[in-house]
């Protein structure tokens, strides 16, 4: 049996739900920039690009407050990326009316995390990446939507993550993915496949939970990683 030792594990998006269930299944792991995003699919390789430099200096002009899903968030515009739970909510569970006095902590945070993240994965030797879902959410911009369900874009992360960590040797782990760009990426050597089943053993007893069915999750991940060693060192 042949052993590949990985040295740090991260969500490339799309959601919460796949940071909740690494962090159950491994234990306690190195915050990453897309932990609690809701991150389409389409922002990830230009986020890639730019060693998950989201923070520039027209961050803050590119926020704005919307309305999705039946409830409401806060949208960075350029990349359709939702910054879901960066700010405060109030006890309704809506973002706080002064929410935009909060933009500079966030964007503190998100510039190390960035930073943080580009530079272990610049050091990384063999890097465990999931990829959750597409990220979609209603209403997405239009030219969003189309990028994030383009048959070819999780070879476009792909190659992204290539193009700027050559020295790595990644492993992709796709759950829940979009059934066209699946078929296009399914056969690499770099890439791993998994649906998550729903058992209705729900994370913590809820029904419903928001990082879905516990065994599931855990079948999904013993298949994805069967055969390969892991090293923990590196990821706390």
């Amino acid at each position: 049996m042949q052993i590949h030792e990985h040295d740090c594990v991260f969500s490339l998006g799309t959601n919460c739900e796949i940071s909740y269930n690494l962090r159950s299944y491994f234990g306690e792991l190195k915050s990453g920039l897309l932990d609690w995003f809701i991150t389409p699919l389409a922002a990830v390789p230009d986020l890639l690009r730019s060693g998950f430099s989201l923070v520039d200096a027209d961050f803050a002009r590119t926020l704005e407050h919307m309305q999705v899903d039946n409830t409401d968030s806060v949208i960075h515009r350029p990349s359709g990326i939702l910054l879901h739970h960066a700010f405060t909510r109030d006890e309704h569970h809506r973002i706080a009316a002064r929410w935009s006095d909060e933009v500079e902590a966030v964007a503190q945070k998100y510039r190390f995390l960035g930073a943080r993240m580009n530079e272990t994965l610049a050091n990384a030797r063999r890097p465990l990446l999931f990829i959750n879902r597409t990220g979609w959410y209603d209403p997405m911009d239009e030219v969003v939507l189309r990028k994030t369900h383009e048959p070819d874009i999780y070879l476009q992360i792909i190659n992204a993550f290539r193009d700027r960590y050559p020295s790595a040797d990644p492993v992709f782990c796709i759950t829940n993915g979009h059934p066209e760009a699946v078929q296009r990426a399914v056969s690499r050597n770099d890439v791993r496949v998994a649906s998550v089943a729903n058992h209705g053993e729900w994370h913590e007893g809820a029904v419903d939970h928001y990082a879905g069915c516990k065994r599931g999750w855990k079948e999904a991940l013993d298949s994805l990683l069967a055969n390969r060693g892991m090293t923990t060192g590196a990821m706390a």
